[in-house]
Order: structure tokens, then C-alpha cells, then sequence
């Protein structure tokens, strides 16, 4: 009965793992491309001050080898749920430490059409603040 349980377990395991990634063929989709976005605007802001209510959007051209994603000097990798992928880099301001981040979600498997969040978070010591804008890109 054991020697059951133990296989089920190992059966079991090997199942999620596969189903999450960890085993089998990678079947990352293809986020490369010439992307439009909307302009985005502001929905939260901790942090006070002046910061723009939106932000003009543009085009950009995204470069992807593998997991590994591109955009510019920006760098990130597809979700770990192949729905999106992600940039940030982290730089010091001042002695502000602040993380920049755009969150790309498609809108469904294989769509063209995208959510997409800017979100910067500001640290100093114990003291931290956001802002993010959110809006829409389209795959070109």
C-alpha cells in the first residue's frame, strides 16, 4: 500500500509539475513585435506631488529570445503564466530607491489587444509610495 501511495504522490508531482512549466515543451508564446500603445492614465498615486494625470503613448518594439524580453534598455521575461510579460529595473534617485515596472497582460490566449500597467514604487527607509497608470496596447 505504501509503495501505492508513494507512486500515486510521484504521479501526482510529475503531473503539476508539467502542467506548470517545470517539465515537457516549453510553449512560451511569441510577445515580439511592434506594439502601439494607448495613452495611460493615472489611477493611483501615494505619493503626492505633481505627477502627471496621463502619460502619451507611443509605439515600441519588443525583442524576445526565449523567456527573455526586451524593450529598449528595459529588460524582463514572460509571465510565468505565458498570459504577459514584464519589465522593471530598479535605479537610486536622490537616495530614493525606485522600482519601474510595465506589466503587459493579454486580453485572451492569442490576442493582439493588451492591459497594460506602468507602475513606479519609491523607497526611502521605511517610507514607500506608488503611482501607476494604466491603459491598452495593440500588438502591430
Amino acid at each position: 500500500m505504501i509503495q501505492r501511495i508513494k507512486f500515486l504522490a510521484v504521479a501526482a508531482i510529475a503531473a503539476v509539475l508539467v502542467a506548470c512549466g517545470g517539465g515537457g515543451d516549453d510553449t512560451t508564446p511569441n510577445f515580439a513585435g511592434n506594439y502601439s500603445f494607448s495613452t495611460f492614465t493615472k489611477t493611483t498615486d501615494t505619493c503626492g506631488g505633481t505627477s502627471a494625470a496621463t502619460i502619451e503613448g507611443g509605439t515600441d518594439v519588443i525583442v524576445q529570445n526565449g523567456r527573455e524580453i526586451t524593450a529598449g534598455e528595459s529588460k524582463g521575461t514572460v509571465d510565468g503564466d505565458n498570459g504577459g510579460y514584464t519589465l522593471s529595473e530598479t535605479q537610486v534617485i536622490n537616495g530614493v530607491t525606485v522600482v519601474a515596472s510595465i506589466a503587459v497582460r493579454s486580453t485572451s490566449p492569442g490576442a493582439t489587444t493588451f492591459n497594460v500597467q506602468l507602475s513606479s514604487v519609491g523607497t526611502l527607509g521605511n517610507v514607500t509610495c506608488s503611482i501607476i497608470y494604466t491603459g491598452t496596447a495593440t500588438k502591430v
